[in-house]
């Protein structure tokens, strides 16, 4: 999740839909932004608090309160077969543990031996992934994204 509060963008990070690559190009593009922080309300003097990188967007909403209507917002979806295999080969591969971040290490290292002792389609029947919906829907089942891009075209989108 990226805030780029020069130009009232909030970048979503749905997982396993190019968000790293997403990322990148933000970073790329304004030097000084921070991942995965949000500004403080009614702070003047710039305050940052840390979110979830996968914050799910009423989550975010909530947080932000009244400045969340002062945003546009994008995220990316991914066909969610797509996303299961790229999830599943993620962590088949023990990449997550490369991260010194991540602060849900032993869930990670639960989904690492459940790839690796499991097929797909059995693991997929026990821990499926979050939906892409997670991501752009309020507790109403309404819209609060402005944009969604599509992973099969993102430089496109």
């Amino acid at each position: 999740m990226i805030i780029i509060e020069k130009n009232k963008l909030i970048f979503i990070s749905n997982p396993k839909t190019g968000t790293t690559y997403v990322q990148k190009i933000i970073l790329d593009k304004f030097k000084n932004l921070k991942l995965n922080r949000i500004p403080e309300s009614n702070a003047n003097n710039h305050s940052f608090f840390k979110v979830e990188e996968h914050i799910r967007t009423k989550e975010l909403k909530i947080k932000m309160g009244d400045s969340w209507d002062e945003f546009k917002s994008f995220v990316f979806f991914r066909d969610p077969y797509d996303k299961c295999v790229s999830t599943y080969f993620f962590y088949k591969n023990g990449k997550p543990i490369t991260r010194k971040d991540n602060a849900r290490k032993y869930f990670v290292y639960l989904n690492i031996i459940l790839v690796k002792c499991l097929p797909f389609w059995m693991w997929f029947l026990i821990k499926s992934p979050r939906s892409n919906y997670e991501y752009i829907l309020d507790d109403d089942d309404k819209f609060i994204v402005n944009h969604i891009g599509k992973n099969e075209s993102i430089n496109k989108d």
